[in-house]
């Protein structure tokens, strides 16, 4: 309630704040009025063109001044020149110097003195050196608002505190004044400045328990902060507000300790009372443990119900205790009855308090027996040792206060038969804990594995087995890469002097049968070498051992300088070379001279396959993280069942078997340097409609 009032008052004390506000802007609206109908009028118009004395001594005398309550005027002419300007000091009614601060506004080009048309004004407020001051400036026309405009009519009137008095008198409310950049300024001031900085209109501050504020920011004609104007009213919303929750509070404790000695007393009488002997019902069925028995509560209200309840519960809890030793009775007999060996010992002595009868078909021992039996009797001497460690590593750290972090555990053990044989055992051990947490026992379930052990046994086998063969096939793949070196050796040491020699001898014979078998047999020779080192380089993809060396690589300009290279060959076919690729492409991360070898092999299957006057397009694009290139052809197209074996080694379509020949490497090396690049290679064809084979490679 008392924040309701609060709101009232601070709404209200915002209204007091605007109406201040109407009244200044009034005040600033009656001295608008004035200057306008001195700036309008003939005789002014005169005078600031002839400063004649006649008009000064009949209108800009002392008693003017003071009947319209102004206390400045300047007659200002087109070029910036003041004509006249007069003061005077509204309480002493004698004539004073204009002040200096307010000549500081008034130089041509000022906002006081710029006037584009006859209806223009300037309104509002400027900081002067002592008080702010409210001014009106209006251009200077005849008396029938025409011009052309002769000068400007400014005039002034002090807010000082004789202005604020006549205020307060209107208003009813003590007001008070600082300028914006006061550095003496009040608290309250300032506190209302900070207000206002976080977007507030109107501030509004509790000065005493019994007067509140409201503050206003003034901007001055230049829309600047001026001055601080703060209105000081009475709390007389926020005093009633007080007053009637003071009544409040009184009679609502009044009536509360009324009505609270009425309810304690129906409490004890239908309530308390007969709470009690349920409660007494409740703790002799608690401390006696028979669920048959019931409580009563006699009566039709809640706490017969509750009894009623309770008394169901009681019920419920007498079947679920039946059905509690069911259940038991069934896991015992499903324990006795299963495969593996279930057993418990005691977590304080070790000893067993319970095993399976399951231990008689796996261990010929009975129950009897198998509880006697002792942790270093029941297995071997290894499998002993290997159980304790971890048991006892558990234990230590239960009796340090800390819960076991090696449960729960699974241990491989050898267990000793009854007729003196092993078996192998798993068992799953895991603590069993009290409501505190604390381990009270061992938990145990152990299954036969030794027919598992014997699988594992034969799993070793064959794994040792198979480790043999691998090692036999990489020494035959070691063999099979020295021969292959070997035979590259063996291949190029001959061929070398053959396409040298051979270059030689197109050099040197003119045209004739003789320089064209040369150009044959170069042309042989550098295909016989292009064929070896593809093949070199299959088998060392085949092999693991083929590498590039990516770095960043311009794609433009090995494109480029691909196509430079391709275009004698594709021109003398007769077909036509098209470079398709944007203006600038992102640099990538290859192997440069892998990636010249993959664009050569493309272009020169599409030159093979590309009829005499048909069109090759080579083109590339920027695709998120790769740069995508795709080699273009107008040939006879590759069937759907031929495509799904393109790219397998050796490797021919049966026309292209016919044509061209070769041992059908290039693809499946074209595939296996990209795939080295982290890329992907395809094709897209259709017979009869040419094909376009596509490569990808990641940006750098």
């Amino acid at each position: 309630m008392l924040s309701g009032y609060e709101e009232l008052e601070q709404r209200d004390t915002e209204r007091n704040v605007q109406r201040v506000l109407r009244a200044l802007s009034n005040e600033v609206g009656n001295l608008d009025a004035i200057t306008y109908d001195w700036a309008a009028w003939n005789d002014t118009y005169e005078f600031v063109e002839d400063a004649n004395v006649e008009y000064m001594d009949s209108n800009l005398v002392d008693g003017t001044f003071t009947d319209l309550r102004i206390s400045v005027m300047l007659f200002v002419n087109n070029d910036g020149v003041i004509v006249k300007g007069k003061a005077v000091d509204l309480e002493s009614e004698e004539e004073v110097p204009v002040p200096q601060s307010l000549l500081a506004h008034v130089s041509p080009g000022d906002l006081l003195l710029r006037h584009l048309d006859t209806e223009s004004k300037v309104t509002g407020m400027v900081s002067l050196a002592d008080n702010p001051m409210l001014v009106a400036s209006r251009p200077i026309l005849t008396s029938e608002d025409e011009g052309p405009i002769r000068g400007t009519l400014i005039m002034g009137r002090y807010l000082d505190d004789a202005q604020l008095e006549h205020l307060a008198e209107m208003t009813h409310l003590a007001l008070a004044l600082h300028p914006f950049d006061d550095p003496q300024m009040p608290p309250d001031f300032a506190s209302a400045i900070s207000s206002f900085s976080e977007g507030e209109a109107v501030a509004v501050q509790t000065l005493a328990s019994d007067s509140v504020a409201g503050y206003s920011l003034l901007n001055d004609i230049y829309g600047e902060p001026a001055v601080v104007l703060r209105a000081e009213m009475p709390r007389d919303i926020y005093a009633q507000g007080r007053d009637s929750m003071l009544y409040y509070v009184l009679a609502l404790v009044a009536t509360g300790l009324v009505f609270g000695a009425v309810i304690l007393f129906i409490l004890e009488k239908s309530i308390l009372s007969r709470l009690s002997h349920l409660s007494s019902d409740v703790e002799k069925i608690g401390s006696s443990g028979d669920l048959a028995q019931r409580v009563s509560v006699p009566g039709r209200d809640e706490l017969s119900s509750l009894g009623g309840r309770i008394n169901d519960m009681l019920g419920s809890l007498q079947a679920s205790q039946q059905a509690l030793q069911e259940r038991e009775e069934r896991y015992r007999l499903l324990a006795d009855n299963v495969t593996d060996i279930i057993w418990l010992v005691d977590a304080t002595t070790l000893r067993a308090v319970y095993v399976s009868p399951s231990v008689e078909r796996l261990l010929g021992y009975s129950v009897e027996e198998a509880m006697a039996l002792g942790l270093q009797t029941a297995l071997t001497a290894g499998s002993a040792e290997v159980a304790s460690k971890p048991l006892e590593e558990a234990l230590t750290l239960e009796q340090e206060g800390r819960r076991s972090r090696l449960q729960p555990q699974v241990l491989e053990l050898e267990m000793r038969h009854k007729d003196g044989s092993t078996v192998w055992t798993e068992h799953v051990l895991s603590f069993l804990r009290d409501a505190e947490g604390r381990a009270t026992g061992i938990l145990g379930v152990a299954r036969d594995i030794t027919e598992r052990r014997q699988m594992q046994h034969k799993l070793q086998e064959l794994y040792e087995e198979e480790r043999q063969l691998r090692q036999d096939r990489e020494t035959e793949i070691q063999k099979r890469a020295d021969y292959t070196r070997a035979l590259v050796h063996e291949l190029k040491t001959p061929l070398t002097p053959m396409v040298a020699s051979s270059e030689l001898l197109i050099e040197d014979l003119p045209e004739g049968p003789l320089r064209k078998a040369a150009e044959i047999l170069a042309k042989g020779a550098l295909d016989l070498n292009k064929r070896i080192d593809e093949l070199l380089d299959l088998a060392r993809g085949e092999m693991g051992t083929l590498r590039v060396s990516p770095q960043e690589v311009d794609m433009l300009k090995v494109l480029n300088g691909v196509v430079d290279n391709v275009t004698p060959l594709i021109s003398g076919q007769g077909q036509t070379l098209a470079l398709d690729v944007p203006g600038s492409l992102p640099p990538v991360w290859a192997d440069e001279r892998r990636l010249r070898q993959v664009l050569l092999n493309l272009l020169g299957n599409a030159c093979k396959f590309t009829p005499e006057a048909g069109l090759i397009t080579l083109r590339a694009r920027q695709d998120r993280t790769a740069i995508v290139v795709e080699v273009q052809d107008t040939g006879p197209g590759i069937s759907e069942g031929a495509q799904e074996h393109l790219f397998d080694p050796y490797y021919q379509a049966e026309d292209g078997k016919a044509r061209f020949g070769g041992l059908g490497l290039g693809l499946a090396l074209c595939k296996l340097l990209i795939e080295l690049h982290n890329g992907q290679i395809w094709v897209h064809s259709r017979p009869g409609e040419g094909s376009t084979f596509g490569f990808s490679v990641p940006l750098a």
